[in-house]
C-alpha cells in the first residue's frame, strides 16, 4: 500500500542529557521543545528525577503537543548524581531488591502524580534496573518485582515498562540478557548497544563470512548472534554509535568512524526488520542519545558550548539518517 508507505516512519524522540538548563545545557525546556519540534521530533526522553526539577514540565510538553518517555532508576548514583525525586525513597548499588523497587516505584508512581504528565503523552517508560553486582537470584527477583508491580498497576496507563541494555545495571552484558530473556521471555528491552560492544569489546561489521564460521573461531560474531536473539525483544533503540573501547565515538559522520556507524545500523535494520515481521502495524521508535562529556570527548581547543553544539548536530543528523533507513527497510518488507 503506498500511501501506508508513504505515512509510516520512524518515530524519532530527543534525549535531553545535557541540552536543558537542569541538566548542565544552555537551553531553556520552551526553546528546546520548540526547536525539535520544528524539527520533526516526535517527542522527549529524560529521567523522572530530572523532569521533577523543570517548572512547569508538563505544561510546556503539551503546550508543544510532544510525548515524554519517561526514564526511572532503581539505583543511583546516575552520572555522578542522585536520580531520586525529592524526599522520596532512595537505593544504592549494594541494596536489597526490595530497596531497589521502592526506589523504582516511587519514580514510576510520579509520571502522572507529582509530575503530571497525562498517561496519552506517555508511550512507555524507560527502566535502568537493577546494578551489575546484583546476584542472579536478585536481579530475577526485582525483575520479577517490577513486571508484575507494573502489569497489576500500570497497565491500563502505559503500554509497558523496557529494560535498558546498560553497564552498570542488570542489563549491561549481551550474554547475562539473553539467559534472563530465555527465563523470561515477555521482556522488552531497549536497545542501547554501545554498552554491548563496550563490555565485549567487539564492533566489527557484520557480514556473511562471520556467520559461516565453525564455533571456536577467534573472529565468531557472537554480538552479532546475541543481537539477533533479542532482536524481537528490542522495542525501542537508543541511537548513540559506540566503538569497542567507548560507548560514543567522537563524530558518527567522520569516515574515522565509518565502520562503527555500518556496524551500528546494521543491528537497527536487524531490530527494525525483525520487529516489523512481528508487529507490521507497531510503533517504532528511536532516541537520538549522542550525549555531553564525559561521553563526548573534547576536541583541541573546544570550549564547553562549543562541544554541546556539536553534540546537537550529531543527534539532529542521526535521526535524520535513522528514519531513512527505517524508511529502506519499510519498503522492502
Amino acid at each position: 500500500d503506498d500511501s501506508l508507505i508513504e505515512t509510516r516512519n520512524l518515530q524519532i524522540f530527543r534525549s535531553l542529557w545535557g541540552c536543558v538548563k537542569q541538566d548542565g545545557g544552555s537551553y531553556k525546556l520552551s526553546t528546546y521543545l520548540q526547536k525539535i519540534k520544528q524539527e520533526g521530533a516526535t517527542g522527549i526522553e529524560c529521567s523522572v528525577g530530572l523532569a521533577a526539577s523543570i517548572p512547569g514540565f508538563a505544561a510546556q510538553l503539551q503546550q508543544a503537543k510532544l510525548q515524554w518517555i519517561p526514564v526511572v532508576s532503581s539505583c543511583g548514583p546516575l552520572d555522578d548524581a542522585s536520580p531520586f525525586l525529592p524526599g522520596a525513597p532512595t537505593a544504592g548499588p549494594g541494596s536489597s531488591p526490595n530497596v531497589h523497587f521502592a526506589a523504582w516505584q516511587s519514580q514510576v508512581d510520579a509520571i502522572s502524580s507529582s509530575i503530571g504528565v497525562p498517561p496519552e503523552n506517555v508511550p512507555f517508560v524507560v527502566s535502568f534496573t537493577g546494578h551489575d553486582s546484583m546476584s542472579m537470584s536478585d536481579a530475577m527477583q526485582l525483575i520479577d518485582h517490577t513486571e508484575s508491580w507494573f502489569e497489576q498497576n500500570c497497565s491500563d496507563l502505559y503500554s509497558t515498562v523496557m529494560h535498558e541494555t546498560h553497564r552498570g545495571k542488570i542489563f549491561y552484558s549481551p550474554w547475562v540478557t539473553k539467559a534472563i530473556i530465555a527465563e523470561v521471555p515477555h521482556l522488552q528491552l531497549v536497545a542501547d548497544l554501545s554498552h554491548f560492544t563496550c563490555v565485549t569489546e567487539w564492533c566489527s561489521v557484520p557480514s556473511d563470512r562471520n556467520e559461516r564460521l565453525g564455533v571456536d573461531s577467534m573472529d565468531r560474531d557472537m554480538l552479532t548472534e546475541a543481537i539477533d536473539t533479542l532482536a524481537d525483544h528490542f522495542g525501542h533503540i537508543h541511537g548513540r554509535v559506540g566503538s569497542s573501547q567507548s560507548p560514543q565515538v567522537p563524530d558518527p559522520r567522520s569516515n574515522r568512524w565509518k565502520n562503527e556507524l555500518d556496524t551500528f545500523e546494521h543491528w537497527w535494520k536487524m531490530i527494525w526488520k525483525r520487529r516489523l515481521q512481528k508487529f507490521p502495524e507497531g510503533q517504532f521508535t528511536f532516541t537520538t542519545e549522542h550525549g555531553p562529556p564525559p561521553y563526548q570527548p573534547y576536541f583541541f581547543k573546544e570550549d564547553d558550548v562549543g562541544i554541546l553544539s556539536h553534540v546537537e548536530e550529531v543527534n539532529a543528523w542521526l535521526g535524520k539518517r535513522a528514519q531513512a533507513k527505517f524508511r529502506e527497510i519499510y519498503t522492502q518488507s
